[in-house]
């Protein structure tokens, strides 16, 4: 951010529209094809758009993105998944539609977990579409507004000329964010950890 921040805010300014649909496709591509690296584009929103726009780009580049990844999954690909987690002597059952929706959406509060993942577990469990929407939706919009206020204190930081560096961390706008999501993280393991025990 420090070296191309100005570039990245230029070419935002220049091209406002073809900068958003460009953004937009490479998130897409990223999530659809289970590729790594969409945290950077969330605080990317953030810096770019503010807390309040941000969220939104967010969660609806994340949402039609899963959409995508799931419906793939599940209509063109999930015969072969499901017999490599009987190779596995995986078994996966949950017939309780409240349960699935419990772990999809508390599984999308765990930034480690990958999303990919998380969309093979539905399609494998034959999550109704319903189910799967609101637990995208309930898991991404909270994390959506973390990374977008990340990146919105990142622009601020830069635009009263000073560096990104260690020290920002001190700064509210920034550990309490960091610490949502820690408790967040805390939250859902608790609840897998229930739900595993259950099981």
């Amino acid at each position: 951010f420090n070296i191309y921040s100005a570039q990245i805010l230029k070419l935002q300014h220049r091209h406002p529209y073809k900068f958003l649909m460009w953004y937009c496709i490479l998130y897409f591509t990223l999530i659809s094809l289970c590729i790594p690296g969409t945290i950077v584009f969330d605080i990317v929103a953030g810096f770019l758009f503010g807390i309040f726009w941000g969220s939104v780009l967010i969660a609806t580049n994340y949402v039609i993105s899963t959409i995508s990844n799931y419906i793939f999954i599940r209509f063109l690909f999930y015969d072969f998944f499901h017999e490599q987690f009987k190779r596995l002597n995986i078994n996966i059952t949950c017939k309780n539609q409240k349960d699935k929706f419990i772990i999809l959406s508390t599984m999308r509060l765990i930034p480690v977990i990958p999303f990919w993942a998380v969309n093979l577990l539905a399609s494998i469990l034959k999550v109704d579409f319903k189910i799967f929407i609101f637990s995208t939706i309930t898991g991404i919009v909270p994390v959506a507004i973390i990374y977008s206020i990340i990146g919105n204190t990142t622009h601020n930081t830069l635009l009263s000329n000073d560096e990104l560096n260690v020290t920002m961390l001190i700064q509210a706008n920034v550990w309490i964010p960091l610490v949502c999501i820690t408790l967040i993280n805390v939250v859902a393991y608790t609840i897998m950890k229930y739900f595993k025990n259950r099981a």
